[in-house]
């Protein structure tokens, strides 16, 4: 049985009866070319279906939002008591300064990228030859990355600026190699007859208004259709957008309230104790995990999904049930669906299939690289300084993935304590590193 043949038919998709999906948005999975992976399908946020993910229920995720409300009304109503300023602000214009040479660079970036899409037209075509379309690629991509890099840095960006143009420059990279290597697989495809499409008719589909959805849409990976909803959910679109404002400003608070204060004790890096190293981390942990927290549910479910809402876009699996994680290789695949899939098709896949002899090991260690290169990227534009201890960390979760596959971890509720005890333990652990270096570097 073909590949093709075992990935799972659209219309056996079951979607929730409140909402309406269109039924002409997806090719046939007969056409579908292996490399490629499944079809995307019509789907709703986890926490939206909370019966599918497993320990989760309708009534953890209610407790969590009364804790979380309640710990932010403390701190507020402490804050006013001790200063008598519910919540100071000094730090959110330092966090939010050069916000405008971001959005500036927003849509540079938009208009850089479309770029790679009259490359990419133009070199299948035919219009221009394959070297000199390679060639512009990797120039466009080069152009992705060093211009916005050296605009934040010459305005003296805050980190937090810095952070997010960083992550806006990975995710357009990823979108313009998605698109130029997605449409040659698909013309290989359709070169070596292993599909009844004509060249014609898959040059017609290289079209503008398809590229800039996919370059506006909450994907990474190119698809030539998505499941599309059938009208904009506004009522929806408000609550994401509400929600979206409490846990930015939950997690403000818990910065200037708790974290920088426990960070800026991590000055005196050369006479700090074992034993205040150990208090420190302990104190961390808790505020730590809370910030990772707001920034994966704020990213993940609000974010992805009011820009889903707005362009109706249906494949809404940004996420899955990554806390009942019992092993590091279900942790990575179900935390950051996205970038998973990116990887998958352009890294893991595509390297297996063009080295001709790359095993999974090398692949997996090849995905990891490229991983760890992008988060340092990201790391290194808002910090200021180039420090690999993630990037370092990243690699070693190689050895934890294959350690965390032995039978004692895996399918075990053991397993998932030890996914859980090196989450709380490795995000203190990474950011006092960081913070450090930071102040040893800059003082």
């Amino acid at each position: 049985m073909s590949s093709a043949s075992r990935r799972p038919r659209r219309n056996s998709v079951a979607t929730p009866a409140t909402t309406t999906y269109s039924t002409t948005s997806l090719p046939s999975s007969a056409s579908r070319h292996h490399r490629l992976g499944p079809i995307p399908l019509a789907r709703v946020p986890l926490l939206e279906a909370p019966e599918q993910g497993g320990l989760l229920s309708n009534g953890t995720v209610n407790f969590a939002v009364f804790c979380v409300a309640l710990a932010l009304a403390s701190t507020l109503l402490d804050n006013y008591e001790q200063t008598g300023v519910v919540l100071e602000l000094e730090t959110l214009k330092w966090l939010l300064q050069g916000l405008d040479i971001a959005l500036i660079l927003f849509v540079f970036m938009v208009y850089w990228s479309f770029m790679s899409f009259f490359v990419t037209v133009s070199t299948i075509r035919g219009d221009i030859k394959l070297e000199l379309g390679g060639v512009l690629y990797g120039f466009i991509q080069f152009g992705l990355f060093a211009i916005p890099t050296g605009v934040v840095v010459y305005w003296d960006c805050s980190q937090l600026i810095r952070a997010a143009t960083a992550m806006q420059v990975c995710v357009y990279a990823m979108k313009v190699h998605s698109y130029w290597s997605t449409n040659w697989t698909l013309l290989e495809f359709v070169a070596a007859e292993e599909s009844t499409e004509t060249f014609e008719s898959f040059s017609s589909q290289l079209t503008p208004n398809k590229f800039a959805y996919f370059m506006f849409a909450p994907t990474l990976v190119y698809e030539r259709e998505y499941p599309m909803l059938t009208r904009i959910d506004w009522v929806k679109f408000a609550q994401l957008t509400f929600v979206f404002a409490l846990v930015c400003l939950a997690d403000y608070t818990l910065l200037v309230s708790y974290l920088f204060k426990y960070w800026g004790e991590c000055q005196d890096v050369a006479n700090i104790s074992p034993f205040n190293f150990g208090r420190l981390l302990i104190r961390l942990s808790i505020p730590v995990m809370a910030h990772w927290m707001f920034l994966f549910f704020a990213i993940f479910h609000l974010g992805l999904g009011m820009s889903a809402t707005l362009l109706r876009f249906a494949d809404q699996e940004f996420y899955h049930d990554w806390w009942n994680a019992d092993n590091f290789s279900t942790w990575w695949r179900k935390w950051n669906r996205p970038v998973h899939k990116w990887m998958l098709r352009h890294v893991f896949q595509e390297f297996r299939a063009r080295s001709g002899k790359g095993g999974k090991p090398a692949a997996t260690i090849v995905t990891f690289l490229v991983s760890a290169v992008l988060h340092e990227y990201i790391i290194t534009l808002a910090l200021g300084m180039f420090r690999p201890i993630l990037s370092s960390i990243m690699m070693v979760q190689i050895l934890l993935i294959r350690l965390t596959s032995l039978p004692i971890f895996k399918g075990t509720q053991f397993g998932n304590y030890v996914v859980w005890l090196t989450i709380f333990a490795g995000q203190p652990l990474v950011s006092l590193f960081y913070c450090w270096e930071l102040n040893r570097t800059f003082g």
